[in-house]
């Protein structure tokens, strides 16, 4: 089971009254656990666009990540570039990933996608990304 205060649930008014105590103001703490998700389609990367002084290289590129199967958690993201360059990614909000690694992302694409799960099962897109052109959309051919 799980309980964290920071995680916001709207619930219709007949729902919360079924569940409160009626001096929650507000507020009630639940516990729930987390269920696998079975979407039958492959992990989708959708590039949010990149900042760039260059040219040839982006200082930073915006990803979002959707349609995880199974736990549905993605801990860990890695981009690799033709030239086996790594960078790794961190979230910043729930499923968007900031991919800069301190160094430029260069454009020797195609870029290879690292995932890793909370469980630690990773999984690799190979040649997945080709430009990081605001709202490209890339199918991963892989899921958990």
């Amino acid at each position: 089971l799980t309980s964290r205060p920071d995680v916001h649930l709207d619930l219709s008014t007949k729902a919360f009254d079924s569940i409160s105590t009626g001096s929650s103001c507000g507020k009630i703490v639940v516990d729930y656990w987390r269920t696998d998700c079975d979407y039958n389609t492959n992990i989708k990367v959708r590039t949010q666009g990149s900042t760039s002084s260059q040219i040839d290289a982006h200082h930073s590129v915006i990803l979002y990540i959707s349609d995880v199967d199974k736990r549905g958690s993605i801990h860990g993201v890695e981009l690799i570039s033709r030239d086996d360059n790594w960078f790794k990614c961190e979230i910043t909000n729930e499923n968007y990933w900031l991919c800069n690694g301190g160094a430029p992302l260069t454009t020797d694409y195609p870029y290879d996608v690292k995932f890793i799960d909370d469980q630690g099962t990773v999984l690799y897109a190979y040649d997945l990304i080709t430009s990081f052109e605001q709202g490209k959309v890339y199918d991963t051919g892989v899921n958990y």
